[in-house]
């Protein structure tokens, strides 16, 4: 514990050098608690990587299911075809024209 709290103090202290290098002395504030704020915003963050990660497989799995899946638009085939659709050869009407 004590190396640790040692090696923290070091690292922090270099953290705060850094961030504040080349910072107006107006900003320098801002600079430094955007510095010390960053880590505690990733640890709060780090539930959604797993979030994500879950999201992405279901939008492949359903990519894969739209792709497979048969296309239902297409035309009508079979008895109910044949009873809906008019023929092309159909007679023409009074006017000379086919319907």
């Amino acid at each position: 514990m004590m190396i640790m709290a040692f090696g923290l103090g070091g690292v922090f202290v270099g953290v705060q050098t850094a961030a504040n290098a080349g910072v107006p002395p107006s900003l320098a504030g801002l600079a430094g608690a955007l510095a010390s704020r960053a880590p505690r915003a990733v640890a709060l963050t780090s539930g959604f990587h797993r979030a994500l990660l879950v999201a992405s497989i279901f939008l492949a799995a359903a990519a894969v299911i739209a792709l497979r899946a048969a296309n239902t638009r297409g035309a009508p085939t079979g008895e109910l075809a044949d009873a809906s659709m008019p023929s092309l050869a159909a007679a023409p009407d009074d006017h000379g024209s086919r319907i």
